[in-house]
């Protein structure tokens, strides 16, 4: 059940990212998850949730000239994780898949 709840409350701060209201948890009701900056309007495709202070959302940019968005949460904000381009890549590469078994180790796949 621990693994439900944690990835009901990634949905809901994924969500955020979209600008929508999302819950924040069961106990504080709603609020407001601001995504960082030129994040805006990127299309989520993939999260993980290690905890409730470890969290990962990935996918495409919000322009074809952007590099794809991989994002962590640290239990209180996103911030952008650089993603560097693979050998052969075009610019309309996304992420779509994201797994972690630490903090310090994460890993995504894309196309």
């Amino acid at each position: 059940m621990t693994h439900v709840a944690r990835w009901c409350t990634l949905a809901g701060i994924t969500a955020g990212l979209l600008g929508l209201t999302v819950p924040a948890s069961a106990a504080t009701g709603w609020a407001v998850v601001t995504p960082p900056a030129g994040t805006a309007g990127a299309e989520l495709a993939g999260s993980y949730a290690l905890s409730d202070t470890d969290a990962w959302a990935v996918g495409g940019p919000a322009t074809a000239s952007a590099a794809p968005v991989a994002l962590n949460w640290n239990g209180t904000a996103w911030s952008s994780v650089p993603t560097p381009a693979p050998s052969g890549s075009t610019p309309e590469w996304a992420l779509k898949s994201v797994a972690a078994s630490s903090a310090s180790d994460a890993w995504a796949v894309g196309e």
